[in-house]
């Protein structure tokens, strides 16, 4: 992976993947082993030096990356149908229809029901650290009438965001974006929607400091600006632009397709109600995957599954993944 260019960003990522083990920022829930810390530099070069908060004698691990295999990255994506024709099924915000949304609660839900990745949202608190959180305040989840961005980690890890789905969640935490990497370990993939512009640095510098490869994180951004600067950050990271705005005609959508590919865009994240097998085609011929939210109804899976798209986010990871497998011939279409 390529360096991000901020010492503060990165210094900030060092410190939020050890945060955990320091104040106990997951509640009562347990995170798995620490993985060992990972050292890049920008040259293609690889340093064993470990990063800040490792262990004594932790050894570092180094991950070579050809320069010429940056741009095959869409090729080892998970978020494509696979052979039958499945799509991905994505968890959207963990299992958040059982367990409370953006927790690790949620994500562990979700690797439990089957799915095939996890989607979260991030925002940064006031001391620059990426956590999940969907909402720009705290009110909903938290029942604190204040911003995200005007908390530093230390007091939002303070804050109950569980109590409000349900008493047996009392006490869930909000998790930094370093934690749900941590707790995925990469066995499947976590996709990461920026809810603020701005914060790519960042974000990057917190899935590097992890130590996430390849796809064990997809980050979605709703502007180009972000798309492309998330791969200047790091061109091997795979990005996906979400489309809020889209365009009427299918000329107006082709051209829409060829700008985000050359701002070095994977996929294409559209709501159900704008996605037509047309879209479908033109983004495939660009090579770039279609990501489809939120499906949740029997009537939006099975018309979800005539368009052939690669990936759903739902609710009900393990409901839309029985359906689509036996009530669906995805194969036929």
């Amino acid at each position: 992976a390529v360096g991000v260019h901020n010492a503060v960003a990165v210094a900030r990522a060092e410190a939020a993947v050890v945060a955990w083990a320091a104040c106990g920022l997951s509640g009562r829930h347990d995170l798995p082993e620490k993985r060992h810390p990972v050292s890049i530099v920008n040259d293609g070069a690889f340093e064993p030096t470990p990063l800040a908060g490792a262990a004594a004698g932790s050894p570092p691990v180094t991950i070579p990356i050809a320069a010429e295999a940056l741009r095959e990255k869409r090729a080892v994506s998970r978020l494509r149908r696979d052979s039958s024709g499945m799509p991905a099924i994505v968890a959207h915000r963990g299992a958040s229809a059982l367990a409370p949304e953006n927790t690790l609660a949620a994500i562990r839900l979700a690797l439990a029901l089957g799915a095939d990745a996890v989607e979260c949202d991030v925002c940064l608190s006031a001391d620059g650290v990426p956590v999940l959180m969907h909402d720009e305040t705290l009110l909903r989840t938290a029942g604190i009438d204040a911003r995200v961005d005007a908390l530093t980690l230390k007091q939002l890890a303070q804050l109950d965001v569980g109590n409000w789905k349900s008493p047996q969640y009392a006490g869930e935490r909000i998790p930094t974006l370093a934690e749900a990497l941590l707790l995925l370990g990469g066995e499947i993939p976590l996709l990461v929607e920026l809810k603020q512009s701005g914060m790519e640095t960042e974000v990057v510098a917190a899935i590097e400091a992890a130590g996430a490869k390849r796809d064990d994180a997809v980050l979605y951004t709703h502007h180009l600006d972000g798309t492309r600067r998330l791969n200047e950050l790091n061109p091997e990271l795979l990005t996906a632009l979400v489309v809020e705005d889209v365009p009427a005609h299918q000329t107006a959508w082709n051209d829409l397709v060829s700008t985000a590919r050359a701002a070095g865009a994977d996929g294409l994240a559209v709501d159900l109600e704008h996605t037509t097998p047309e879209r479908v085609a033109a983004a495939r011929r660009a090579g770039l995957w279609i990501h489809v939210w939120t499906v949740n109804t029997p009537e939006q899976r099975r018309r979800i599954a005539a368009a052939a798209v690669d990936a759903i986010t739902t609710d009900y990871p393990d409901v839309a993944k029985r359906v689509l497998a036996t009530d669906v011939d995805l194969t036929a279409v």
